[in-house]
């Protein structure tokens, strides 16, 4: 049974419908579906092909638990990404002597200079990557992706380690400025790391995203 353009939009509707949230998770829902169908259907009528396909997966009712599953799995292989791309990052003797050179650098000026300059230098070194975050932000709204469950993992892995070093910047002011020098050298080179890893992963993710498009000509 070979399905029409109008038909696949069709059982789009109904998985949105029943609770799958992101477009990426019903295309692959989809294809799913449509394999069964043009293995199992032994009729033309696509209504009643459709409600047996969908009673053969066990998709005929809710669908909010599948959804819930379906971005937590997507959550893990980019959470593995992530992990391995750090690791990947330090394996590099390029990339430790970047970190290295920046780091004395940083603490270069932070014997140099008045512990007031310094951590407005800091500070904006922590605030650049988040304008880049923003821009990119921007950039996702225009290309108009939609509720997308890898764009959304993609975001959230790039902005990562703006929230966890956040809440250190949050808490560095009850410290004494000394040791507010010191949270400053070890954060900021750990968090342009993290940043630079997120990146990669924002990165794969619209790569993922733009892919699918293409193939299905969206």
């Amino acid at each position: 049974m070979e399905l029409r353009k109008e038909q696949i939009k069709h059982i789009d509707s109904v998985l949105e419908k029943k609770g799958i949230q992101y477009w990426d998770l019903r295309i692959e829902m989809i294809d799913h579906i449509v394999s069964d169908m043009e293995v199992n259907a032994i009729s033309n009528d696509f209504e009643k092909e459709f409600e047996k396909a969908l009673i053969r997966i066990n998709w005929d009712r809710g669908l909010s638990l599948e959804n819930k599953i379906g971005w937590k799995n997507v959550n893990i292989r980019y959470r593995s990404l992530f992990k391995k791309g750090l690791l990947k990052f330090f394996f590099s003797l390029k990339n430790l002597l970047l970190v290295l050179v920046f780091f004395c650098i940083h603490y270069t000026l932070s014997q140099q200079l008045t512990f007031k300059f310094f951590h407005k230098i800091s500070l904006a070194l922590y605030i650049i990557p988040i304008l880049i975050v923003l821009g990119y932000l921007v950039w996702l709204f225009l290309k108009k992706f939609g509720k997308s469950v890898h764009v959304n993992y993609g975001i959230f892995y790039f902005s990562f380690s703006f929230i966890m070093i956040n809440m250190v910047i949050q808490f560095m002011r009850y410290a004494s400025e000394d040791n507010q020098k010191i949270i400053w050298l070890i954060t900021l080179p750990i968090y342009f790391v993290a940043m630079y890893t997120g990146y990669t992963i924002f990165k794969t993710a619209i790569k993922k995203v733009e892919q699918i498009k293409k193939e299905l000509a969206l």
